[in-house]
């Protein structure tokens, strides 16, 4: 078992140091570097990819993070306003199952956003470093294709030819253009059908998001349109809770309260 763990480093090691002179040499003009432009394009539009979906990731976790404090807000400041009437009041316990649903519409908006926005942009974007990864060793396998035809090269150049040496290095070569060729007839695929997947992808994602505000905002519309007691036929949304708080305010216009005048007299300090 060391041993194999030793020519296993060995061999890694091997690799790293070719493929760093293959390099070297490119770099210094004295071997060919093959060159894919459209490969370079799709990975150009991969990073632009990125960038967009973690720019559209924070920002709508900020966006979560904001409809969650509003949602504490909302029910911290109805919790109040439940609290203004005594439990012995007529309505209380209506506006008590009011403000139940509304919280529980929060949280059923609250737990949407989560699970049809958030998780898919997520897992959308664990697909890239799993793309790159795969152009990375592609990079790799096409120095080793490189490595490989200079190597031939070499040898076929050589002022004493050793044939056995020429057959091994065209073996070597075959070998190393098919893994490469194979790797990058598969990434000119994938990475054009990855970039197109974009505009489905966002069109679903924000029609889950829209989608649940726009249950969200329907259904908390409801709650206080239908309720039995306040209802005022053809009026909806906020106009209909006005029409509901002013009716309210002028079943009870006996009980206003009126603040008293001060009974204290101004003195008048004469300083002589």
């Amino acid at each position: 078992m060391a041993e194999n763990n030793k020519g296993g480093i060995l061999n890694i090691t091997e690799k790293f140091l070719r493929r760093r002179k293959t390099k070297v040499l490119q770099s210094l003009g004295k071997t060919e570097k093959t060159t894919d432009e459209k490969l370079v394009e799709d990975c150009h539009k991969l990073d632009r990819q990125q960038e967009v979906a973690t720019k559209l990731q924070k920002e709508l976790r900020n966006y979560v993070n904001h409809a969650k404090a509003l949602s504490v807000a909302s029910k911290a400041f109805y919790g109040a306003v439940s609290e203004a009437y005594e439990p012995e009041w007529e309505n209380h316990a209506q506006l008590t199952n009011i403000l139940t649903s509304v919280d529980v519409l929060w949280q059923d908006y609250l737990q949407k956003l989560q699970d049809s926005v958030q998780e898919p942009l997520t897992k959308y974007l664990a697909n890239i470093p799993q793309i790159r990864a795969r152009v990375s060793k592609r990079g790799r396998k096409l120095t080793d294709y490189d490595n490989a035809k200079h190597n031939l090269t070499v040898q076929q150049n050589a002022k004493k030819k050793d044939e056995a040496k020429i057959n091994k290095a065209q073996e070597d070569l075959v070998q190393a253009q098919k893994i490469y060729d194979d790797m990058n007839n598969e990434l000119h695929q994938e990475l054009p059908e990855f970039f197109n997947s974009r505009m489905k992808f966002y069109g679903e994602l924000f029609k889950n998001l829209f989608s649940a505000e726009h249950v969200f905002q329907t259904e908390t519309g409801k709650i206080w349109n239908e309720t039995s007691e306040w209802q005022l036929e053809n009026l909806q949304g906020s106009e209909q809770f006005v029409v509901n708080a002013t009716h309210l305010a002028d079943q009870h216009e006996h009980a206003r309260y009126t603040p008293r005048k001060s009974v204290r007299s101004t003195s008048t300090i004469i300083v002589g």
